[in-house]
């Protein structure tokens, strides 16, 4: 199964949608984490009322390979992590 992390810091609703389509699909993955670098943010609450892990992180912590290693490891089952952010502060990256 594909495991799916959103990068998001605004008001969540493309998310909550993202995650809505996957939970009601019959597709071969999942919205498992949500992370963004705003407390505020209504995405990090959406997410949990979806039943989906949040994590709050500084565009510093984000923008480390820690992160990258943090995500191989939560990816482990998978061959290959695409992470896509809609956001041009974050780099588009693919794990091996």
């Amino acid at each position: 199964m594909k495991r799916i992390a959103i990068f998001a810091s605004g008001n969540g609703t493309n998310a909550e949608n993202i995650i809505r389509y996957f939970q009601a699909s019959d597709l071969d993955g999942e919205v498992a984490l949500v992370i963004s670098n705003n407390p505020e943010a209504k995405v990090i609450q959406r997410g949990r009322n979806l039943g989906v892990d949040t994590k709050v992180m500084t565009r510093q912590e984000i923008n480390t390979p820690t992160l990258m290693l943090g995500l191989r490891i939560f990816n482990r089952h998978n061959s290959a992590c695409r992470i896509h952010a809609h956001n041009s502060a974050i780099p588009d990256r693919t794990l091996p």
